[in-house]
């Protein structure tokens, strides 16, 4: 405003006080006034690019603005407020699950290298155990539909066997303070019955064949002297043939030595069912009680757990009627009732011939020179009367035919033996020895009832 005006009339000069102004009319000079005005918009044009702006009378301009606020989400990598973790992937088989929370057993997630298994829930009885392991047994847990029982220990004769199986009669293992025996058959008459019971076995097959009927072929407990005398012995029965009852007593590979069979008097080697060695019981357990006695020969092949058909031959005599069993052959044999039961002329009854109380015939010192049975009265070793279905025999060892050729050399060790009429094709000793074309491969045993 320009000076010169203040003077005039109505004309408002300022003063220079901060907004006051003095009016004058005259010489009249006003007293200042305060006037207050609401902050002014003022829009101002920007010379460099035409646009305009405006500013208020509360400008901020120069102060700092202030900061932006940090939002936290999940998987930003970040641990904000209300997290556990948060390790910004998306694997859950790490520390941190992708709801950034630690990694637990029992949250459904398999954590790497610390977890075998993870189902999410608290049941022992399925494949995942509560701790995050495999259910397996002996882990304590039951794992149902798969183990019977899990006692968490090894122990075999508590009521859960280390396999998992609960305790029961049968299973072979004698539970303790439960079971007085477990042999884990079902033979009800045998040293343990099928109730896990310790009884006392029958004499001989026959014997356990009149208290069970319904037996089948197999190996028994027998104790032919009865309670108190000679420990039971395992034998093999035959509860077929013949209306059964036979007990294996003897078991010869006439081909596996020099030295023949030696008197049956005495035990010699070890029950074997495979029949693959030479053993026989003591004859005497048996005599008194036994009525008849088989002689049975396979040819070329042991018969291992073979009943009296599978052989290729067997004869049926009946024992004689004297009070004890004797090697003792002095002289010429006596006729005895036979049956052929196997093999050619099978079902056939004739007469046939043996020496005494020998079950044998020929006269080697004093003593039977072979097991068996011949077609006619001879008190010689080397009557070899030839092919016949009722000659049927083995050398002792008091024959010069137990060491006739060498085993080791065939076929000079041909006659070993005579197999009851069976064809020459099997071998010689099937044809009583008289041809050489091949050696005595025969396997004879004794069975009595």
């Amino acid at each position: 405003m320009v000076a010169g005006f203040c003077g005039v009339v109505g004309a408002a000069c300022s003063s220079g006080d901060g907004g006051r102004e003095e009016t004058s009319f005259g010489s009249f000079t006003s007293m200042p006034v305060v006037t207050t005005q609401p902050p002014v918009d003022e829009t101002t044009t920007s010379p460099s690019t035409g646009e305009e702006s405006s500013s208020t009378g509360d400008d901020t301009t120069g102060v700092a603005e202030a900061s932006t606020m940090h939002v936290g989400v999940c998987g930003d990598g970040t641990v904000d407020e209300g997290e556990e973790c948060d390790d910004g992937n998306t694997d859950d088989t790490d520390a941190c699950l992708t709801a950034c929370v630690l990694a637990t057993c029992g949250d459904g997630f398999v954590q790497l290298d610390v977890e075998a298994c993870d189902d999410g829930d608290d049941d022992d009885t399925d494949e995942c155990l509560a701790t995050c392991a495999v259910a397996s047994c002996g882990d304590g847990a039951v794992q149902a539909d798969v183990e019977a029982c899990d006692d968490g220990n090894d122990v075999e004769t508590d009521a859960c066997r280390s396999s998992c199986e609960a305790a029961k009669c049968g299973d072979s293992v004698v539970q303790e303070g439960v079971e007085a025996c477990d042999d884990g058959n079902l033979v009800e008459l045998d040293t343990c019955s099928n109730s896990c019971v310790v009884i006392v076995p029958e004499k001989s097959c026959k014997a356990v064949l009149a208290l069970a009927p319904d037996s089948t072929n197999g190996v028994f407990t027998i104790d032919p002297d009865g309670e108190g005398g000679e420990a039971p012995i395992k034998a093999y029965c035959d509860m077929t043939q013949d209306g059964g009852g036979w007990t294996l007593i003897l078991n010869r590979n006439v081909n596996s030595d020099n030295t023949g069979q030696p008197d049956i008097e005495d035990a010699n080697g070890s029950f074997d069912n495979t029949r693959a060695s030479n053993w026989n019981f003591d004859i005497d357990l048996f005599w008194a009680d036994a009525t008849q006695v088989v002689f049975a020969d396979k040819q070329n092949d042991n018969c291992n757990n073979c009943a009296i058909a599978q052989y290729h031959s067997a004869i049926r005599v009946d024992k004689p009627a004297m009070p004890a069993y004797a090697s003792t052959c002095a002289g010429a044999s006596t006729m005895v009732n036979v049956l052929k039961l196997v093999g050619p002329m099978a079902g056939t009854m004739g007469t046939a011939f043996q020496c005494a109380a020998s079950l044998g015939w020929g006269n080697c010192g004093g003593s039977a020179c072979h097991l068996g049975v011949h077609s006619k009265s001879t008190a010689t070793d080397n009557d070899w009367g030839g092919n016949m279905w009722n000659e049927m025999h083995f050398p002792t060892s008091n024959s010069m035919f137990a060491k006739f050729g060498d085993v080791a050399n065939e076929p000079s060790a041909f006659r070993r033996g005579c197999g009851g009429g069976l064809a020459s094709n099997f071998n010689s000793s099937s044809s009583c020895g008289l041809s050489m074309q091949s050696s005595a491969k025969a396997r004879w045993t004794v069975w009595v009832r």
